[in-house]
């Protein structure tokens, strides 16, 4: 990794402390990769924070683009680390909560254009994880295996992620997985592609009734529900 984007995440937790240890805890997961993985998670954490209205944690996003705006144009790879790492992550126009880019500044803006070309089914990845943010270290480590993200992988891994989480009996793991398959039940039906990925990939290798993790049968919505019945019928 360049010296220019290791000090733009230095500069970054200089200038926001709180994000500190998160770039840490990246450092010693991710080694090289970790400038990407730590823009990518802040991406998905700190948008998510604005987006519940919180006003600590939208004070921190808007800290967080103003220091990005700040950075942009002062070197070309710093500008390709925000455009694929951190602005292709973010909530924009087809989140279903809403879009966030209007609280982008005009540099910021200007690298749009930039971000990696994706499918409908790497955006609906992208703002699954951006629903639930515990899901981003699950999307790091996948794109650090791959080199890129894999959709239909990722759904599987997911769903060992989930099983796990309902395993627990935690309220704040179930928690999680409610929110992870309300996100799955608000894309299924809105793209055939999207549709397949989820059906194919998410729903059929769901767990058997009786099976380990086979309670997050009794949390699907009505729609994966119904595509679960088909299946099995």
């Amino acid at each position: 990794m360049s010296q220019q984007v290791e000090a733009l995440v230095e500069r970054l937790t200089e200038a926001d402390p709180d994000l500190a240890p998160m770039l840490s805890e990246h450092r010693q997961r991710f080694g090289e990769q970790a400038p990407q993985a730590f823009l990518r998670t802040a991406a998905f954490v700190t948008a998510a924070g604005y987006q519940s209205a919180d006003p600590d944690s939208a004070g921190q996003f808007q800290r967080l683009l103003d220091f990005l705006e700040s950075e942009v144009g002062s070197h070309d790879e710093i500008d390709t680390l925000i455009a694929a790492s951190f602005l292709a992550n973010l909530p924009l126009d087809d989140d279903p909560r809403g879009s966030v880019g209007g609280l982008l500044g005009p540099k910021l803006r200007g690298l749009l254009g930039r971000r990696p070309s994706t499918t409908s089914t790497h955006r609906a990845v992208h703002r699954l994880v951006a629903a639930e943010p515990a899901l981003a270290g699950e999307l790091n480590e996948h794109i650090e295996t791959y080199d890129e993200l894999l959709p239909h992988v990722f759904m599987g891994e997911l769903i060992d992620r989930l099983t796990e989480w309902v395993g627990s009996g935690q309220e704040p793991d179930l928690a999680r997985v409610r929110n992870v398959l309300a996100a799955l039940e608000r894309e299924y039906g809105t793209d055939y592609e999207i549709d397949e990925l989820i059906a194919a990939s998410f729903v059929e290798d769901l767990p058997e009734r009786g099976e380990p993790g086979s309670g997050i049968l009794g949390l699907l919505g009505p729609k994966l529900g119904k595509e679960l019945n088909r299946q099995r019928s």
